[in-house]
């Protein structure tokens, strides 16, 4: 039976020879309780990296913290849970160790708990109000169990874009493509930022995609390299002048895409304006399940340049207009098969925005204002 929580590690003289112990909590008995191990992993460096989940006994040995289920529960974090503390450093440090030890992700409780912003940078990685908490780039089931988050400033809550995975490199086109074209023509110099199955994103057209059927956007693999010329795996549909086009879309971005990640059972509240509550750039067979928000300005599920999309009984109460174009609960611009399933909006401008191209289809959705 464990007699320590979690903070008084460093007063705990534990023999070689016991490599397990069970804590009865983290910072008070019976709350964040935990098994913890030494093993190879646990060691200085991760407790420097991960205080909040590495203890180190009074005799210089290091046990980490162990998933349940294959996940990490943030209450070992020490989340308040309250509502009214912000937790957010905790949680995403809950996050980061589990990338760290290559757990299958993280467990929430349902308490609610206040989720804000990521602190702005003097060069901020993404455009507009920064986001919450940000999605590995790794595919991953994130079940939240029920949580609640509450915020208070504008912000996005959960987010994915490739921005924050590395960095994107452009590619800018140098000579026209004919529609069927595999080969495209590229600088010497920015050939050599590719390599032989890399994933790109040609984007071959001028904004704004108005035309449902114009093939402006992609993703392919690179094939081969020949000096100029790169080979993808998949041809051109349209055709494309290059002085026709003012805009930056006449390039191939090299990116990191979301695969097969699920969302599910999370609801966002905002007693202020929240940006949206999930955002998804850059994502392949992405599913959001169970997914509520209130006060939402953006939208409460909001996916762009996506391939495979469902959401599954979602909804949405109440909208926070900070722009005119804010208002619908759903939102999808340059994404293709995307279903709706059993959407659900109330007080808000209108169930769906599908702009740029999205093939949506909804499937028994219901709108009240």
């Amino acid at each position: 039976m464990a007699d320590f929580i979690f903070t008084q590690f460093n007063t705990q003289n534990i023999k070689i020879g016991t490599d397990v112990v069970q804590t009865s909590g983290r910072d008070v008995i019976g709350s964040g309780a935990g098994t913890y191990v030494a093993d190879s992993l646990a060691n200085a460096a991760l407790f420097a990296a991960h205080p909040r989940f590495v203890g180190r006994s009074s005799n210089g040995r290091y046990f980490r913290a162990m998933p349940q289920s294959g996940r990490i529960d943030v209450l070992l974090s020490g989340v308040k849970a309250d509502g009214i503390t912000d937790d957010s450093e905790a949680i995403r440090a809950t996050y980061d160790y589990a990338s760290a030890i290559a757990a299958d992700g993280v467990t929430f409780t349902r308490n609610p708990m206040r989720l804000e912003a990521l602190p702005w940078t003097p060069e901020a990685l993404i455009e507009g109000p920064q986001p919450a908490l940000v999605l590995p780039a790794t595919g991953q089931v994130h079940d939240f169990g029920g949580a609640q988050f509450v915020s208070t400033t504008v912000s996005r809550n959960l987010l994915y874009s490739p921005e924050y995975a590395e960095p994107i490199i452009d590619i800018p086109l140098i000579a026209n493509v004919t529609a069927g074209d595999t080969s495209v023509r590229v600088s010497t110099t920015d050939a050599t930022k590719l390599q032989t199955g890399d994933l790109v994103l040609w984007q071959l057209g001028e904004l704004p995609y108005d035309t449902a059927e114009t093939l402006v956007w992609d993703y392919a693999r690179v094939t081969a390299i020949a000096g100029e010329w790169v080979t993808l795996d998949k041809p051109v549909p349209e055709g494309l002048i290059l002085a026709n086009v003012t805009g930056p879309n006449k390039r191939l971005r090299k990116l990191r895409r979301l695969e097969n990640c699920v969302i599910r059972d999370v609801t966002f509240n905002g007693p202020t304006v929240a940006e949206s509550g999930v955002s998804i750039s850059f994502g392949k067979h992405i599913t959001v399940e169970r997914v509520g928000g209130r006060n939402i300005g953006a939208g409460v599920v909001i996916g762009r340049y996506c391939d495979g999309f469902t959401a599954i009984d979602c909804w949405q109460e109440g909208t926070e207009l900070v722009q005119a174009s804010y208002g619908p609960a759903f939102n999808f611009s340059e994404s293709r098969d995307v279903a709706l399933i059993r959407p659900q909006a109330r007080g808000t401008r209108s169930l769906l925005r599908a702009e740029a191209g999205a093939e949506i289809q909804v499937i028994g959705g219901h709108f009240e204002n």
